[in-house]
């Protein structure tokens, strides 16, 4: 965690991180729950509704650690202030807080949510796959395995109003999840949009840039490329920056020795990492199973 410390450029610290956690191998196993789900139209469907529930999470999630953080006034203070402007949380806060506004609120989307945008780009996938009620609300189901990794999710990543060993922690988290994220989109929009593999859906995409979902006309694949796009970086990219300053902020005014505060941000990090690995081998192996339920009966 050095390179945060010294504040190198964030694309240097963003590669560092990505050797030492092996990115190479998350990048593997979300490109291969991608392939899997372009197996079939079924497939596809319930890659984008399984991905966008599990995101769904996110933004209230990064909410409530600016809260706690906020809440915690006195845990991160300047010692060399007065005790009643010594505190320091809401400068941390505020950096954490900034990477979910626009999950509550896309300016460049009439303020729609994120939520409401990654349920067009589910509803998309859904006419794109021509299911039937029946069948639709028979997959759209979230099976029973993807629950310990969410009830992970959402304890892990608010942190606990107080404990600056858990809100350290919860940085580390963070500061992965916003990396990943912004890698995942990219990979997800290469895939569906910019291979051969993904041809028929990029086809049908391109015939219906809008679907009609609660009355109105919304954007397909908005809630993708914003997050991250193929050959570049989208609103994850800034996000991870801010928690960069987040940490820096942190560090500096934080009660805890400095090894113990940079092991707790790295444990955060590499556990996050862990997660979301094997949220992407989950999926991966439901779509797969899902065409070949759809193959053996043609």
């Amino acid at each position: 965690m050095q390179l945060i410390i010294e504040q190198q450029e964030p694309r240097l610290i963003a590669a560092a991180l990505a050797e030492q956690f092996d990115f190479a191998s998350a990048d593997a196993q979300c490109m291969k729950a991608c392939y899997n789900a372009l197996l079939s139209p079924d497939a596809t469907y319930v890659f984008f509704s399984r991905y966008a529930a599990i995101n769904g999470f996110a933004g209230p999630l990064v909410a409530r650690l600016a809260s706690a953080i906020g809440l915690s006034r006195g845990t991160f203070i300047d010692q060399d202030e007065y005790p009643d402007i010594a505190d320091k949380d809401m400068l941390v806060a505020q950096q954490v807080f900034s990477a979910t506004i626009d999950e509550f609120g896309d300016a460049g989307q009439r303020g729609l949510t994120h939520r409401t945008l990654a349920q067009a780009t589910v509803e998309a996938a859904a006419q794109f796959a021509g299911l039937s009620r029946y069948r639709r609300r028979e997959l759209a189901q979230l099976p029973g395995t993807y629950q310990p990794l969410l009830e992970s999710f959402i304890r892990d990543y608010q942190g606990e109003v107080g404990n600056a060993r858990r809100l350290v922690y919860a940085l580390g988290y963070h500061l992965a999840s916003e990396l990943r994220a912004d890698r995942e989109y990219a990979l997800i929009d290469e895939v569906f949009l910019h291979s051969s593999w993904g041809k028929d859906f990029k086809a049908w995409l391109n015939e219906h840039k809008r679907v009609s979902l609660f009355g109105e006309a919304l954007p397909s694949w908005y809630w993708v490329a914003t997050h991250g796009h193929y050959g570049g970086n989208g609103v994850e990219w800034q996000h991870f920056d801010a928690a960069l300053v987040a940490i820096r902020g942190a560090r500096r005014y934080s009660p805890l020795p400095i090894a113990e505060f940079d092991t707790l941000v790295a444990e955060g990090f590499g556990d996050f990492i862990r997660l979301i690995n094997d949220t992407f081998i989950l999926l991966a192996g439901e779509c797969g199973a899902v065409a070949a339920s759809e193959e053996a009966q043609v």
